[in-house]
């Protein structure tokens, strides 16, 4: 597998680019995952349960970096800021709340434009902010418009009905997501194959891997 990012710093995607793009995401991908920040009623034993599985992966990801750094080195040299970083990362993710009192219909809204199912999430693949509930939305991938993201994939927002929504990701036959865009970084990062590397290459954008 190929892990490889692409747009800002390493180049502009054009128009021409960005059509080509599309299509090789779509030709991989069974779903486009849009994500949403999440506005309407949420029950509170929803949003603990994020809260609870986001504060425990931020305890393993710094508790990873930290046996990592020491074996480059017995010294504290960046473990007190990955600590600092991750109480902070963990005291946001304990203010958010499910404060909002609009009637939840998004998946009524959104069953004729192809939305499959919701996930609830406290960042997009690609964007966190803090104290903030995402709506990861996985649409039929032939049910979304993509004519702007054709022209430039880093359009933004994009549309469903009434709904708007910001860094689209595309996932595979089993629903795992492989490619993922922040629209306003004007980045993307994927996953794939050699084999589909060797067909990523001919569209000439520049990346990094």
């Amino acid at each position: 597998m190929i892990y490889l990012d692409g747009g800002v710093p390493w180049g502009k995607v054009n128009s021409a680019q960005s059509k080509a793009l599309v299509q090789f995401c779509l030709r991989r991908s069974k779903y486009i995952v849009l994500p949403r920040e999440h506005r309407e009623k949420i029950e509170d034993s929803v949003v603990e349960k994020l809260k609870r599985e986001a504060i425990e992966e931020v305890k393993q990801r710094s508790e990873r970096q930290i046996r990592y750094i020491r074996t480059l080195s017995p010294r504290q040299w960046g473990i007190d800021n990955i600590r600092s970083n991750a109480k902070q990362e963990i005291k946001e993710l304990q203010q958010i709340r499910g404060s909002f009192k609009k009637e939840d219909t998004l998946m009524e809204d959104l069953a004729e434009w192809g939305l499959v199912k919701r996930e609830f999430a406290t960042s997009s693949f690609t964007t966190y902010r803090p104290g903030t509930i995402w709506d990861l939305c996985y649409f039929d991938k032939e049910q979304v418009d993509l004519r702007e993201q054709r022209k430039d994939i880093f359009a933004c927002p994009l549309y469903m009905g009434a709904y708007g929504f910001e860094d689209p990701a595309f996932a595979d036959w089993e629903g795992n997501v492989w490619m993922c865009i922040c629209s306003h970084e004007q980045s993307f990062s994927m996953g794939i194959t050699e084999e589909n590397y060797k067909e990523f290459e001919k569209m000439n954008i520049r990346h990094f891997k």
